[in-house]
């Protein structure tokens, strides 16, 4: 199999999948480990504000 056949989208493989990859040898950790350096860091949203997002789902809270 060439390198080309054998790339894969990460993003789209629950986490128990790659992990299963990685320990079959399917995917190495060094392809792994790059895919993750290639994500973009995003500090937009640091915090999280649960108001809001109850409010946007449409969520009552009974208290």
């Amino acid at each position: 199999m060439d390198k080309e056949e054998k790339k894969m989208n990460f993003s789209e493989i629950d986490t128990r999948t790659i992990e299963r990859k990685l320990k079959s040898g399917e995917i190495t950790e060094e392809e792994y480990k790059k895919y993750l350096d290639s994500l973009e860091e995003c500090s937009e949203y640091d915090t999280v504000d649960e108001d809001a997002l109850i409010k946007e789902a449409g969520i009552k809270r009974n208290y």
